[in-house]
Parts: C-alpha cells; structure tokens; sequence
C-alpha cells in the first residue's frame, strides 16, 4: 500500500468516525429534549374562552373550579398572536372508555386492554357551536371526517391557514 492510499484510508476512517459521533449525538439530543410545545389550546366548555394546559393534559380534562375543558384545534389567517385572528376550528376529545385507559396508562396502553382505543369511537370530534349541544361525533365517522377537512380550509388569499400554538 502507498503513502497516498495510507493517507486516504485514514483520512475515510477519520471521517467516519466524525459522522457516527454527530450521528450519535443527535440522536441522543433527539431523545432526550421533547423538542416540541410545552403547552397546547383546550377550550373551556362552559366560558367558550381558550385556556392553555400542558401538552400531557388529557382531553376532557376537569379544571380546578370543576368545569370541562377539551382540547381545540386554532388556526388564524393572520398572526396567531392576535385574538382576533385567531378561530377554533374544532374541538376534540376521548370518548370514556379511551379516556379512562389513556389516563390509566400514560406512557402506553398494554395491547392486550386496547381494545376502546382501536374503536372507531375512541376519539369524538365537536365544533364550540355543537359541543354547546352536547353534540359529538367519532372522528372516524363521516360527519367527524367533515368536521376535521375544515382544518383544510385556506384563507381570502389562497394560502393554507397557520395552526396556532400557545
């Protein structure tokens, strides 16, 4: 073998090392920070006003003062800072039974008790205007599939809608 091919062969081992050092440590950063919202929208049933929780919180979730909140979807043409471009467009939440085997098991519902959660029912779907009517609809139903397509819905200049995070 030359120098020259010594050189180069050290030089790939060098920089294959290098790669599966920052490989690894991205992965490992990955892993370790959540990377994503510490809080998400849920809409206060009997005040209709956006609150936040924590992005753990289950969905319905009973406030402190014993009122309902569910978890919203907020979307704004404009800047999701502002009240007043900001519209829910749809609420959601577990349906009971997903409810109480979610919160049961918060890392991971065991396969063998997930049978609610595979329902078509394990997750509703309302807008504020009908849940005020108590009135909720599976997500995997064709009235929950139309309630979810308004997320699609785009603004006065063709551009998509921003969903909004606290």
């Amino acid at each position: 073998m030359s120098k020259s091919e010594n050189g180069n062969q050290w030089y790939t081992y060098v920089l294959a090392v290098v790669l599966l050092a920052a490989a690894v440590f991205l992965i490992y950063r990955n892993l370790t920070s959540s990377g994503g919202p510490s809080s998400k929208y849920f809409y206060n049933l009997e005040t209709k006003e956006l609150i936040t929780l924590p992005v753990d919180t289950l969905s319905p979730h009973t406030l402190e003062n014993g009122q309902v909140a569910v978890e919203a979807l907020v979307q704004a043409c404009g800047s999701c800072d502002s009240e007043s471009d900001r519209e829910i467009v749809y609420l959601m939440k577990y349906s009971d039974a997903a409810y109480e085997l979610k919160n049961r098991y918060p890392e991971q519902v065991p396969i063998e008790e997930a049978g609610p959660l595979m329902r078509p029912d394990a997750q509703l779907i309302s807008t504020p205007e009908l849940a005020a009517k108590n009135v909720w609809y599976p997500l995997a139903s064709p009235k929950g599939n139309q309630i979810s397509q308004i997320a699609m819905g785009t603004c006065g200049d063709g551009t998509p809608k921003k969903v909004c995070l606290p």
